[in-house]
């Protein structure tokens, strides 16, 4: 994509800025469902607080599990949906880095085309 944009306008900044908004457009939509998730699994951080009151203690550890489980059922909410989606997006960025990295690599004993 970048040698792509390179060959429409051959600016490396401006390529650079124009693939990081095309990257911030597919990663946008996981972005927001991330967010969302997060803002609901806050939503239920005061029930959350109240189970574990009354669940003290390490023999009531897996009816704690069980009471947040049917809680996060209830509510169509998953703990792994916050950060997940926040997850996938880092190969993408991973690649970019090394895109970027590798335009500031020269090869010894190859002269500059300028």
């Amino acid at each position: 994509m970048l040698a792509f944009f390179y060959s429409v306008i051959p600016n490396y900044p401006i390529d650079i800025a124009l693939l990081t908004v095309l990257i911030m457009v597919f990663i946008t939509p996981l972005t927001i469902k991330g967010t969302k998730s997060m803002a609901a699994m806050q939503a239920l951080a005061p029930e959350l607080k109240k189970l574990q009151q009354k669940y003290k203690g390490v023999e009531n550890r897996q009816q704690l599990n069980e009471e947040m489980m049917r809680l996060y059922r209830e509510n169509n909410v998953s703990p792994v949906s916050g950060c997940l989606p926040n997850l996938l997006p880092l190969p993408a960025i991973y690649v970019l880095y090394a895109v970027i990295r590798g335009l500031t690599y020269k090869v010894k004993g190859v002269p500059d085309p300028r």
